[in-house]
């Protein structure tokens, strides 16, 4: 699935976007997330919201930060 996660606290949806990706996948996307573009659905009480990421490279590297963010 996408990176995902809870909100922090004052937390704005575009820094915990950028946060969850980061820990998640150790790319970070706070150069090319723009606030405006992203899809949002809510399901029941739960709203989701997915940010389109343009520009990440073919080659770009990606690998878990934090231990039992996510499953092999």
């Amino acid at each position: 699935s996408f990176p995902r996660g809870k909100k922090n606290k004052d937390e704005e949806d575009h820094s915990c976007a950028v946060r969850e990706v980061l820990e998640e996948t150790g790319f970070d996307v706070s150069k090319l997330l723009q606030k405006e573009q992203y899809l949002e659905m809510t399901f029941g009480q739960q709203r989701v919201r997915l940010y389109i990421i343009a520009g990440v490279k073919e080659d770009a590297s990606f690998a878990p930060q934090t231990k039992k963010e996510i499953s092999e």
